[in-house]
């Protein structure tokens, strides 16, 4: 799975990850589904207040990648960002 985020959830994200001893993907996973499965899509989104901080620079994350992977995802990424401003 490849999740567009913002460069600073991505690096807090790694951190939480870090810190709790767990893998980048293994926490987004228990994130994801806790979220399913208890309902809190809405209580997460805030109304719609955090879909509106995702509205700046966005850093193409794949959760375990190798780094080969995410070096081209990342490339990748910055392909569509020069399409994107074009």
């Amino acid at each position: 799975m490849t999740l567009e985020l913002p460069e600073m959830t991505a690096a807090l994200l790694r951190q939480q990850a870090g810190g709790k001893r767990l893998s980048v993907s293994t926490l987004a996973a228990k994130l994801l589904e806790t979220i399913v499965q208890d309902g809190l899509y809405d209580a997460v989104l805030d109304n719609g207040e955090a879909a509106k901080r995702l509205s700046g620079e966005h850093k193409i994350l794949t959760l375990d990648a190798t780094p080969a992977e995410a070096a081209a995802t990342e490339e990748h990424s910055g392909h569509l960002r020069k399409r994107r401003a074009a």
